[in-house]
């Protein structure tokens, strides 16, 4: 330690100077170092724990694995005769066209686009619902370190609709530049004498979707942080995406790396699901062709047991994912914060 007034080395335990008799000062060895980081593996090891510690972000995360099929099936529960009733005999194609000529195809058509419809709109609803559900238990376990569905489950009206915005504009935006590609391609295909035309379309649409990949994957991280600043913040979508951007400006690729890497995880973890539920479809469809219609019912059991097995597996990882990403938008935020009191 060193005196501050004259620069005289001081002895240990000393309280004046040697040579000035300044009084001595506390001296810190170094300075603490309070700048909020991004830690790329820790938020990954809290991702896996919360849902798994706090059993209402895996509630919600099944929603959401239910819900993104957008669909789901139903079963036959009216008088009519069933035309898969004598599919193991060998008259069950003619059969199953006599029935489907007794029935008015165009009304039948109408009313399943009309429930696929509906089915889909309330799909959105739900999977946003439980999104935003996610992200304010996620912020919730992060200041109380607990969470209960109860303290979740009301994310608010507004917010769910601009998430269901939110959700329509970036990939309608996908689907644009993808038209225009193909508009491109088109157009040369019909101006350019063939073969010429198809190579050359090809290579020109190759082009400007590789051209386009990087503006691809900016517009994937924008969305994933606008709907933090939707939820939490309560921003309408315009406003959330030019928050979005504004967060990662500085850390594009780290976010983009760790977005990457827990859709790796969470895809990694569906295929172990998926396989399991494809061998059960692949047994039923065996019973069901062969006519062993006792051994068609247990497989029939196993193949829901299945199904509930995926949703709750993916369910997890929807949660994981999720969590994840609310994590990591909020230590952005606190590194962005930090930032701007620095300067």
């Amino acid at each position: 330690m060193y005196c501050q007034k004259c620069g005289q080395e001081i002895i240990a335990n000393s309280n004046f100077c040697s040579k000035c008799g300044a009084e001595t000062l506390p001296q810190p060895d170094h300075k603490i170092d309070n700048r909020p980081r991004l830690d790329f593996i820790g938020t990954l090891t809290k991702s896996f724990k919360y849902p798994w510690r706090n059993k209402a972000l895996w509630f919600f995360g099944i929603f959401i694995a239910l819900f993104s099929f957008g669909s789901s099936g139903g079963s036959n529960s009216s008088g009519s005769p069933d035309p898969l009733s004598s599919l193991g005999s060998s008259d069950s194609y003619n059969n199953l066209v006599n029935y489907l000529e007794q029935i008015n195809i165009v009304l039948i058509i109408t009313v399943i686009l009309i429930i696929v419809l509906i089915v889909c709109v309330l799909s959105l609803i739900l999977k946003n619902w439980a999104l935003s559900a996610i992200i304010n238990g996620t912020l919730k376990i992060e200041k109380d370190n607990k969470v209960s569905i109860k303290d979740i489950f009301k994310p608010g009206v507004k917010t769910v609709w601009r998430l269901i915005i939110l959700n329509f504009f970036i990939p309608l935006a996908f689907a644009f530049l993808l038209v225009i590609i193909l508009i491109l391609g088109t157009i040369l295909f019909s101006l350019i004498p063939q073969p010429a035309g198809i190579i050359i379309g090809l290579i020109v649409g190759l082009i400007f979707l590789i051209a386009l990949i990087p503006l691809f994957v900016y517009l994937f991280v924008v969305w994933i942080m606008a709907s933090r600043f939707i939820v939490v913040k309560k921003e309408g979508p315009v406003l959330a995406i030019t928050s979005a951007r504004k967060l990662i400006k500085n850390n594009f690729w780290i976010t983009f790396a760790y977005s990457f890497v827990s859709g790796l995880v969470v895809g990694s973890g569906s295929c172990l699901g998926m396989i399991f539920l494809i061998v059960t479809l692949i047994l039923f469809f065996v019973a069901l062709f062969a006519g062993n219609y006792i051994l068609l019912i247990f497989i029939g059991l196993f193949v829901f047991i299945a199904f509930v097995f995926y949703i709750i597996v993916v369910g997890y990882f929807c949660a994981f994912k999720e969590t994840g990403l609310t994590l990591w938008w909020n230590d952005l935020k606190k590194v962005k914060e930090f930032e701007k009191k620095d300067n």
